[in-house]
């Protein structure tokens, strides 16, 4: 019985009927008389009391045994389970001959397990040698670790095992749907030292935040360039970009020499400091000059800075004398020259505050209110009328020039590419103001410009710090620019983010991890090898790893909030009312998705790998606690690789070169082989019997590792600005069956593949014909292989073909590129390019479904270690209604048709999605919620 609806329940029954079918193909797959031996229980032999039926062989931990009787079946059970694909199907080959008084029985395994071959020693009758060979080789087998503890093979699915790692609320650790809520660091540089007094202050680091504006102008305004007082030196941080309304411009964050300052130096530095910070965000701050993390201090308009001497002459000591000693200035309406560059407050208007943009002599309080122009005093006689009848004051001075004026905007982020919707204005906002009903604020506009800009300058020189002191921690080599990207989500609505850095890491990691697994575990198939790399690179270990270093405290994931920006220690006197704590949270604390924090450390490996290679991206890998055991440097995996070699007999018999054209092979790769054993267990299917040499398998998944890093690699240079999306159609396209079949048809490398399957000889005459005929009517044009039917194996040895380089090169890149750039280079080249893609069904469905406003979309994939064609499976559902399913020997495949489905299903029935989905209204809820939080953040800080 299975609920309606329930995903996990329908995935249970899902999984049954697959082990089902898989047992139903093992019996089906045994010979006539193993069938029988089945039926009746043991194999016929007239002498089979004359060996011990207890014989056995016991694992005290799980009390598992496998005895005479039962090691036959055993074998087979395990031949059974390893990797597969339509052209062979692994079984064991048991050869007894007769040999002096009794028998002998050669056990041959198939060519992907461990274990190759069993001799029996010399028993009474044919049975006994069976068997006594049979148990021998499961011994064997279960201290190669091919079969466990339990005495079962194995094979693992990891896909299962993570579904047990779900939280209370049954969200799977390491998604994105899983949320929590972490603390923010500030930075270390900032807290104060031990022993903390004013007289730290007496000598403090000049630190100039220098915009590159021409002239210190910017649409005609001037831009004071401020320095920071601090009391240590700022370590050096790179040139940024900022962007005034999308037009972009460059920050510097100059060192200069310290400075010392004398009492009345560092009182006035000090409470200026505190207005400034308090006037441009509305909010009465408080802080202890002894506490206080900076001062600020504005530079003499045009001054000469020399980065290497004393520039304290070049602090404007008036401006902040003015700022300090005066709350607001008197304007004389008969001299309105010194407001050139002024912000004036209207006092009859809610001291609401004005850049003055120029003097209109040309206007005074009795002129007629302009028409055609959307004024606050539109339909009013004059100007002084409009001040009469709103705020009830009386004009004295008639003639005096009226001011043209501009409200002093709300700190915005100059950290974002594309400007945020711009406040609303309210309708009272002034163009003209009378002189006599304003007074001057005492910092000036030039000066309190720049001062708008410091919150953003300093989020991004608080980010900086932030990822150094990780960088220092951990002893990274990474370029401090490129780690604050992989360090900002997209959430931050940054002109950069981790997204990009994020796919190169991603495949970086999956190739030096394979690297270690095929190093480390000489014995395992590819299943097994497959299996124990998913444990180490899927999000949940990342995850782990990421919380367990705390990297979430230096995550950048929120945009600038004025309402949010306070400096260290700085506080108001109203926090602790109610209204102000989840203000107070949102400034220490932010809600990450354990995906986020794994796409964080993937990001981190492709910051590294840009900045120093691989050498620099191991070193990261290593230090974010991927499992790398004594392996420190490049070099050290082919170390390791020769001691392990030097332990064990070789791998293939030179007999197996005897139907090998390694010349000829050689040229196809334009690589030089200096041990040709490895070309033949390159090329050499599992479906050849008796043979020499491994099957390809094991050099197959190291190859896919391989060509996966190379292709992104690729696409990440070729493509400098492609956003993520684009590069993920891209490298789909570019990493697949089909265009890898292609690959290997256009090289020749087909007919070097050694075999034994008619059905195999079939298929790849069968894709070459159609290729033919397609060029001869000029179709080879784009992806003209997607539509074909490519034997899987023709994939499979061009990856082999590279992981074959690679080991003999001793695992150099450089080495495996070269193939790379004259096999698949071309090919992508020619025929994928973002103008040739064609769309992807899933991201066709994706986007249907957005569209529509559902996020209750899930695909559930059902992977097998068998290649056959129905070996992988994708469901798909929405909101736990399972609305199709597709099987492939590949799970990009079953993916591709199972979306395809849906789109189809989709088409004729369009009422289908509203049926099931209830998004809407959930989402009507939520933004109900929303617009309360904006009420109640509306009304903190002014």
């Amino acid at each position: 019985m299975v609920e309606k609806g329930n995903g996990r329940e329908l995935k249970m029954l899902d999984d049954v009927h697959r082990m089902e079918e898989e047992m139903k193909k093992w019996c089906e797959a045994l010979p006539a008389d193993r069938k029988a031996e089945l039926l009746s229980g043991d194999e016929a032999d007239s002498d089979d009391d004359d060996f011990d039926p207890d014989q056995s062989y016991l694992i005290p931990a799980t009390r598992a045994i496998v005895s005479l009787n039962s090691s036959v079946a055993l074998v087979h059970y395990y031949c059974a389970a390893l990797p597969r694909d339509s052209y062979c199907n692994p079984q064991p080959q048991f050869d007894v001959k007769p040999e002096g008084n009794g028998y002998i029985c050669h056990l041959t395994l198939p060519s992907n397990s461990p274990l190759r071959e069993v001799t029996s020693e010399l028993l009474r009758s044919k049975g006994m040698a069976k068997r006594a060979a049979a148990l021998k080789a499961c011994i064997l087998l279960h201290q190669l670790k091919a079969l466990n503890d339990h005495l079962l093979p194995d094979v693992e699915n990891p896909e299962e095992e993570m579904e047990e790692y779900r939280d209370e609320k049954g969200l799977l650790e390491g998604s994105k749907k899983r949320k929590s809520h972490y603390p923010k660091k500030i930075p270390d540089f900032w807290a104060l030292p031990e022993e903390n007094s004013v007289m730290s202050l007496r000598t403090l680091h000049m630190t100039m935040f220098k915009v590159n504006l021409t002239d210190d102008m910017y649409e005609g305004q001037e831009y004071r360039t401020l320095c920071l007082l601090t009391r240590n030196g700022f370590p050096p941080i790179p040139s940024f970009k900022v962007y005034f309304r999308s037009v972009e411009r460059t920050a510097d964050i100059v060192s200069l020499m310290p400075i010392s300052l004398d009492n009345d130096q560092l009182d006035a530095l000090y409470r200026f400091t505190m207005k400034m910070c308090s006037s441009i965000v509305n909010r009465d701050f408080v802080c202890l000059l002894e506490e206080i993390p900076f001062l600020v201090a504005p530079l003499l308009s045009k001054g000469q800075i020399a980065p290497d001497k004393d520039n304290s002459e070049l602090i404007d000591w008036a401006e902040i004398r003015m700022g300090t000693e005066n709350y607001t200035l008197p304007i004389d309406p008969n001299d309105l020259e010194p407001l050139t560059d002024a912000v004036i407050i209207d006092h009859a208007d809610n001291q609401r505050r004005y850049f003055v943009q120029r003097v209109r002599r040309d206007l005074n309080p009795l002129s007629p209110v302009p028409e055609g122009v959307q004024l606050r005093e539109s339909g009013y006689k004059n100007f002084a009328d409009y001040y009469k009848k709103v705020f009830g004051l009386e004009l004295t001075l008639a003639d005096q020039p009226l001011i043209e004026v501009q409200i002093v905007p709300k700190v915005r982020n100059f950290l974002q590419t594309v400007p945020g919707a711009a406040p609303k204005q309210k309708a009272r906002v002034a163009t003209f103001v009378i002189p006599e009903y304003c007074r001057r604020f005492p910092i000036c506009a030039s000066v309190f410009r720049s001062a708008t800009m410091l919150p953003s300058l300093l989020m991004r020189v608080d980010a900086f710090l932030a990822v150094q002191e990780l960088r220092q921690a951990h002893k990274l080599h990474v370029d401090d620019r490129l780690l604050l990207e992989a360090f900002t989500t997209p959430s931050a609505n940054m002109e950069m983010n981790y997204e990009r850095l994020e796919t190169l890491g991603d495949s970086f990691l999956k190739f030096v991890v394979t690297i270690r697994l095929y190093i480390l575990f000489p014995d395992k198939h590819e299943g097994q090898l497959h299996s124990a790399r998913i444990r180490i690179i899927c999000n949940r270990a990342l995850y782990k790893s990421a919380k367990e270093l705390r990297l979430f405290e230096r995550i950048l994931s929120m945009p600038f909030n004025r309402r949010l920006w306070r400096p260290p220690r700085f506080t108001t006197k109203i926090d602790d009312k109610p209204e102000m704590q989840e203000t107070l949270r949102a400034m220490r604390e932010h809600g990450l998705s354990d995906k986020t924090l794994a796409d964080v450390v993937e990001a981190s490996f492709g910051a590294a790998y840009l900045t120093g290679g691989v050498e620099s991206a191991l070193g990261c890998c290593i230090a974010m606690q991927v499992p790398f055991d004594q392996i420190t440097t490049w070099a050290h995996f082919n170390e390791a690789y020769i001691t392990d070699r030097h332990k064990r007999p070789a791998r293939a018999d030179p007999k197996a070169l005897r139907t090998l054209n390694v010349a000829r092979i050689e040229e196809i790769t334009g690589y030089h082989f200096a041990n040709p054993l490895l070309i033949a267990e390159a090329l050499t299917h599992a479906s050849l019997p008796n043979s020499t040499c491994p099957c390809y398998q094991r050099l197959e998944f190291l190859g896919d590792a391989i060509l996966d890093f190379l292709v992104i690699r690729y696409l990440f240079h070729k493509y400098p600005v492609a956003v993520p999306g684009v590069m993920t159609e891209l490298k789909d396209a570019s990493v697949n069956n089909q265009i890898l079949g292609a690959i290997c048809l256009h090289i020749g490398l087909h007919r070097h593949v050694i075999h034994f399957s008619a059905k195999l000889v079939g298929a790849i005459t069968q894709f070459a014909t159609a290729v033919a005929k397609m060029r001869e009517r000029g179709e080879c044009t784009g992806e003209y292989w997607s539509e074909l039917d490519v034997p899987k194996v023709l994939s499979d040895v061009v990856e082999s073909m590279l992981g074959a380089v690679f080991v003999d090169s001793g695992f150099q890149i450089e080495a495996v590129q070269q193939v790379f750039a004259k096999w698949v280079e071309p090919m992508l080249d020619n025929h994928v390019t973002p103008e040739t893609l064609k769309v992807h069904p899933l991201k066709t469905l994706t986007t249907r479904i957005q569209q529509n406003g559902c996020e209750g979309l899930l695909l559930r994939n059902h992977t097998s270690s068998d290649t056959d064609s129905e070996s992988q499976t994708c469901t798909i559902f929405i909101h736990d209604h399972p609305i199709t399913r597709a099987s492939s020997n590949s799970i990009r495949v079953a993916r591709k048709l199972a979306a395809a489905q849906a789109n189809t299903i989709l088409d004729e029935k369009p009422e289908y999605l509203k049926s099931v989905c209830n998004c809407a209204l959930t989402r009507k809820h939520r933004d109900v919620d929303d617009s309360e939080d904006e009420d109640r953040d509306g009304g903190v800080g002014g």
